[in-house]
This record gives C-alpha cells, sequence and structure tokens, in this order.
C-alpha cells in the first residue's frame, strides 16, 4: 500500500523492550513538529519491535520505553 509504510526497529545487545503496555510509540507528521510531542498521545502504539505498519508522511516521532540488562558481577543473575 502507496499510503503506508513499514518500520523495523533494531536495538543494541543487552537492550530490550520494557515489560510495559505499549512500549513502542510512534506518531507521523506532514511538517516537523515544534518542540517535544507527547509520546503518551502519539496515534499508534505497539508490543513489537518489527514489521510496524504506520501511514507513510514525511517526519516520524518514536518513543521507545526501553532497558539496559547487564549481569550482575558475581552473580548468574541479572537486575530485571
Amino acid at each position: 500500500n502507496n499510503n503506508e509504510i513499514t518500520i523495523d526497529i533494531t536495538l543494541y545487545s543487552n537492550w530490550s523492550l520494557q515489560d510495559v503496555d505499549e512500549p513502542v510509540k510512534i506518531q507521523d507528521y506532514s511538517e516537523a513538529p515544534y518542540g517535544n510531542p507527547s509520546p503518551g498521545l502519539f496515534d499508534y502504539k505497539f508490543d513489537y519491535l518489527t514489521g510496524i505498519v504506520v501511514p507513510a508522511n514525511n517526519f516520524y516521532g518514536v518513543h521507545l520505553d526501553v532497558q539496559y540488562c547487564e549481569e550482575l558481577p558475581g552473580t548468574n543473575n541479572t537486575p530485571f
């Protein structure tokens, strides 16, 4: 569909989405947004990183709720 695009987001090692509702938020804009738009008001919300389909437009705001996990020294556990 020419009116849509597909977005795939790749996180670096040890990064993952937080275990929250809709950690991926995207807003499309025909003109560049002014200031710092509120991600809570973004129209499109997802719980996955690949195959995200949104309307085709000129600009996008993308907000990710992510966490960085690393092994604690001297343990086999992560802090999360």
